[in-house]
């Protein structure tokens, strides 16, 4: 599974359920994001190297560095 996230820069709107549990304001926030899961370690770290190469082969076209990284999430918040 892989999603992209792209932040809402609307500085009026109201907090998300996810801001309100980790205490919005008190940490820092992203722009974007390419979210990829998979099952193993070795998998996710394959993908961050192959996203790695390509984000290095764009360059300054890209703007800013990317920060990537491999991440273990213990739970997903679900909405209804």
């Amino acid at each position: 599974r892989a999603e992209c996230w792209e932040a809402d820069q609307d500085p009026n709107r109201a907090p998300t359920a996810e801001e309100k549990l980790r205490g919005a304001g008190t940490d820092r926030s992203i722009g974007a994001c390419v979210f990829v899961d998979v099952l193993r370690e070795a998998d996710a770290r394959a993908v961050a190297g192959e996203i790695a190469t390509q984000c290095r082969a764009l360059g300054e076209a890209l703007g800013p560095a990317p920060e990537i990284g491999v991440y273990r999430f213990l739970s997903e918040l679900e909405t209804e």
